[in-house]
């Protein structure tokens, strides 16, 4: 269907399922209230093939990084089309406070910053295991002070970067233990500094400081326990 249901305020989960125009689901830590929907299945201005990543601006613009489409469009918050540019393998996207546009392309394992009006500022990443490098990267956020995290989820880590795409760290291992993961496949940040991470592997969402130390974890299971393992969009 390719469309978006927005909601007035509150925790935000966009399961995406990648393939064949997925819906977008959101909800809240009160029961959501329909505002709005936008946006349909297609190749032209405006319509969305495979969405995988989603974004709000601090002028609440919104953002989607549309694989197929090989794009980022952007959208006025009341779902009115504004603009696109092309990025290969565009795959996730999160904007900075200052406005800066950052988009996670995939494939290529790599990073690009991008003006609000798509003119290239740069970027950073490679395919790699070293630090900076990614292996199947899934997720980025933008925290409030402007550091970059980005889900390495085939290093089964997350790394941390600063505006300008510096090295600054990195947690996580292989494994099913508190701090480890199975396939970290999204990644957010809180205006208190927080940094949430899905693992769509062992279905389990984890809270952690912005240095990896582990605060609080949540089982995204269904029934009789058994772990849900498409959790792949957080906001």
């Amino acid at each position: 269907m390719g469309r978006f249901i927005r909601i007035p305020t509150g925790f935000v989960v966009a399961i995406c399922l990648g393939l064949a125009c997925p819906q977008v689901v959101l909800g809240a830590d009160a029961p959501p209230v329909y505002l709005a929907a936008f946006g349909s299945c297609g190749t032209g201005p405006g319509q969305m093939q495979s969405l995988w990543g989603i974004a709000v601006g601090p002028d609440g613009s919104v953002w989607v990084a549309d694989e197929m489409n090989q794009r980022v469009t952007r959208f006025d918050n009341a779902g009115q089309y504004i603009a696109h540019w092309t990025v290969p393998n565009a795959f996730d996207v999160a904007v900075a406070p200052d406005g800066t546009v950052y988009v996670l392309r995939r494939a290529a394992a790599r990073v690009d910053r991008y003006s609000s009006g798509g003119a290239l500022l740069g970027g950073f990443g490679a395919p790699g295991s070293g630090d900076g490098q990614f292996l199947d990267p899934y997720g980025i956020s933008i925290a409030p002070s402007g550091e970059v995290f980005v889900a390495d989820s085939g290093n089964d880590r997350i790394q941390r970067f600063s505006a300008d795409g510096t090295f600054l760290g990195k947690w996580g291992r292989s494994g099913g233990q508190l701090g480890e993961f199975g396939f970290a496949t999204e990644v957010a940040t809180d205006a208190a500094g927080n940094v949430f991470v899905i693992d769509s592997a062992l279905g389990r969402l984890t809270r952690f400081s912005t240095t990896g130390a582990v605060l609080g974890w949540w089982f995204l299971g269904g029934p009789n326990h058994i772990p849900m393992t498409l959790n792949y969009g957080l906001a």
